[in-house]
């Protein structure tokens, strides 16, 4: 037995040294690192672009740009490259490359400046193209008057006030196509739907109105908005949620299943939804499937809230009197009005008549000179008419005298035109009241303090009736001072006092049928909200502890009482009462900013622009006054291209 065998190696000590030496052979071996010699210019050869601070550069050819790697910096190899390629150079002296070197890069900073300012203006163009989309969604006009109106309104401008071709051009590298500006309006809307989801989710609690209405192709649009605490600029806000088609039937069904889709999708949550305003129907307000029902199942601590402004008007809209009155006089007012009705659509219907009587208003120096028809879905519609018709009268008299018409009789009636004054004026003063209601920005406490208001009024006025005192009603007391009643017929005033206090029951039954006093109730319980540091009684120590810290009752002292509840939910100990406040300062008393919102649908969805299919996205950039879209944010995620 051999001794390799032995210790159980199969190669000798021989072998494996000369395997080793093979190997060491075959390892490539690392290049040699050659620096920079100032002397290679030459051989017309320079450092490149991005390698001049480079020890260890590469070199390039002045005139071919023919690149030497850094293993290759030998001057033999430099200076065969300069003599078989560029031989017309090779006795030239080192101020002649060096003038050569100079000229490069003079035109390599020009050109990185050139580029950088294409970037610069390439940004602008964006820039501009994005906030003349977003205008133009806020202006609610279509996407090709940026284009065919607005372009060349700026080229005519840029001649003018610049002049010269070039400003010309660069107006004309707006990318405002109308194509274009569809897609601008799409990422606009998407940008300020992420801001206000991005609030929403981060509020304590909310409160939405919401209400459905045809557009002018006959499909029903469910419009959406929102209220809810924003801690960034310390108050409650309210913005545009969405609006969306809800499809063939406008069931209580298909109206929460498109928002509850819409929570779904953003991630929100029912449990924050403390409030939800409609109008009366009954798809919303039904008692076991109504949308209301169906979202306080996801929501048992959400209110469901009956339009106060729709409340507000039905209170007037029911003429009937009190069964007490005499027959003769029970229908004496809502005859009168259907009388007005019909002379206003009698001359509106002719356009002869309406300019004959608008020629009688201009002879007669009347300040109006045409009637107003009357709208049953507008709320202020039947006051106007009303007040218009009286304002009118001696016109209106004077045409049916010539044309010798029956209706002149109802003109020179004296009790009749006075019947006509106090509808005018009380019309008026519920509709003073209902545009005290409208707005952005109005609470509950606020909002039902303005009916209690009125509810108290109306025992005043009939008192004031009932003493022949008229100076409530302001058309019909200057009325009862011009007339001459007293040589007409001496028991006008009483019939009529009869039947404005007729009507005043009347009034007074309906405010408290549709604003019963358990609604009072409730805020009186919760008006620690509005006057936190009163002296009454509470059993809530987070009030008493709030109601004892005077840094915070100085606070109070300077900002609204919602400004103020938002304040506090970065404090800890006043957090939960601060979110007790706030759900139900976010309760929504009107449905006014969905009616706002179908005024701009009309504007927008229009009988030449019906074929519109993403109406949410032109809402938003319409209606949304509060976000701002994130211009340069977005603008980065584009690039500038021609417009087509």
């Amino acid at each position: 037995m051999s001794l390799f065998k032995h210790f159980g190696s199969t190669e000798s000590p021989t072998t494996s040294s000369t395997n080793e030496l093979n190997a060491a052979k075959r390892q490539k071996t690392a290049p040699k690192r050659r620096k920079w010699n100032d002397d290679f210019i030459n051989y017309g050869f320079r450092r490149p672009i991005g390698e001049e601070e480079s020890s260890f550069s590469s070199a390039q050819c002045l005139f071919c740009s023919t690149v030497y790697g850094n293993v290759n910096l030998v001057k033999s190899k430099l200076l065969g490259h300069l003599t078989k390629q560029h031989p017309e150079h090779q006795n030239k002296s080192n101020k002649f490359f060096q003038l050569q070197l100079a000229a490069q890069n003079k035109q390599s900073s020009l050109f990185g400046k050139q580029m950088e300012h294409q970037v610069i203006d390439d940004k602008n163009l964006i820039l501009a193209s994005l906030k003349m989309s977003h205008h133009i969604m806020k202006v609610k006009r279509p996407y090709t008057e940026l284009e065919r109106v607005v372009q060349p309104c700026l080229e005519i401008a840029a001649d003018y006030i610049h002049g010269g071709k070039r400003a010309i051009d660069k107006v004309k590298q707006l990318p405002i196509s109308d194509t274009t500006v569809g897609r601008r309006c799409v990422v606009i809307a998407k940008d300020l739907k992420e801001q206000l989801i991005q609030k929403l989710l981060k509020a304590s609690s909310f409160g939405i109105q919401l209400d459905e209405s045809t557009d002018v192709s006959s499909e029903s649009q469910l419009m959406v908005f929102c209220r809810f605490p924003d801690v960034e600029v310390n108050r409650i806000v309210e913005h545009y949620l969405f609006c969306q088609p809800v499809g063939e039937t406008a069931t209580a069904e298909a109206i929460f299943n498109k928002i509850n889709k819409f929570f779904e999708n953003e991630k929100l949550d029912w449990s924050k939804c403390k409030a939800v305003t409609t109008d009366g129907a009954a798809a919303m307000r039904g008692s076991q499937k109504g949308v209301i029902k169906r979202i306080q199942r996801l929501s048992p601590k959400c209110v469901g809230i009956h339009c106060i402004l729709h409340r507000e008007a039905l209170v007037t809209k029911k003429m009937k009197l009190n069964a007490g009155m005499i027959d003769v006089c029970e229908h004496e007012l809502n005859d009168v009005l259907r009388a007005v009705v019909d002379i206003v659509n009698a001359i509106r219907k002719s356009a002869k008549q309406h300019r004959l009587v608008s020629k009688l208003c201009d002879e007669m120096t009347s300040s109006s000179k045409k009637l107003i028809m009357q709208s049953e879905v507008r709320w202020l519609s039947r006051g106007k008419v009303l007040s218009r018709e009286f304002e009118l009268r001696k016109p209106l008299t004077e045409y049916y005298t010539q044309h010798k018409d029956e209706r002149a009789i109802k003109f020179l009636d004296i009790f009749w035109v006075a019947k006509l004054a106090y509808l005018a004026s009380i019309f008026d003063r519920f509709n003073q009241v209902n545009i005290s209601l409208q707005g952005k920005g109005g609470d509950i406490f606020r909002s039902t303090s303005k009916i209690n208001a009125l509810k108290l009024k109306i025992p005043l006025w009939k008192n004031n009736a009932q003493s022949r005192n008229f100076n409530d009603f302001p058309l019909l007391s200057q009325y009862m001072k011009e007339c001459g009643w007293e040589f007409e017929d001496v028991s006008i005033e009483d019939k009529l006092a009869v039947l404005i206090v007729g009507h005043l029951n009347l009034l007074g039954d309906n405010l408290a049928a549709y604003f019963p006093d358990d609604n009072d109730q409730y805020l009186e319980t919760n008006s620690w909200i509005i006057q936190p540091f009163n002296d009454e009684l509470t059993v809530d120590e987070e009030l008493l502890e709030l109601r004892a810290d005077l840094n915070q009752k100085y606070l109070f002292r300077g900002v609204d009482y919602s400004e103020f509840w938002v304040s506090l939910l970065q404090y800890p100990e006043y957090e939960n009462i601060a979110k007790k406040a706030i759900d139900i300062l976010v309760q929504m008393p009107t449905t006014y900013l969905c009616e706002e919102g179908f005024s701009s649908l009309v504007e927008i969805k229009s009988n030449k622009r019906n074929s519109i299919l993403d109406i949410d996205s032109l809402m938003r950039g319409a209606i949304e006054n509060v976000l701002t879209p994130r211009y340069v944010q977005i603008a980065e995620t584009m690039q500038q291209q021609a417009s087509h």
